[in-house]
């Protein structure tokens, strides 16, 4: 039965493995294409800024239009930080699990070799 728990624990481990780098495979992606598109949005009004230096060091209120939003998918991060506290949990678990086993074992050697000394 030991090695059947350890089978299990070490798929449990692997699969969270797994899930996690294609999470953060998948939040690297998403951040990439964030950006690329922001900095498309960005070329226009910059190429305009480079034409003209004076332009560039107005002090003048310039109207923005729309309204500024956020870039860091909250959801993704979110994610990723369970994944990651679950991670850490169950590890926690397979240590106390194996620490467990290694216990069990030191107390029937201790018991054998008691039970031999009696005799």
């Amino acid at each position: 039965m030991n090695s059947l728990s350890t089978f299990s624990f070490r798929s449990l481990f692997a699969t969270l493995v797994l899930s996690l780098t294609l999470l953060a495979s998948h939040a690297g992606i998403v951040a990439t294409a964030h950006a690329q598109e922001a900095a498309q949005e960005a070329a226009p009004a910059d190429s305009a800024e480079e034409d003209d230096p004076a332009e560039g060091r107005s002090t003048a209120f310039r109207a923005v239009s729309g309204a500024e939003t956020e870039s860091v998918p909250g959801g993704t991060l979110l994610i990723a930080a369970y994944g990651i506290a679950w991670a850490f949990v169950l590890m926690f678990i397979v240590r106390i699990g194996r620490l467990a086993n290694q216990n069990a074992g030191a107390l029937a050697e201790l018991s054998r070799r008691v039970t031999a000394g009696d005799e």
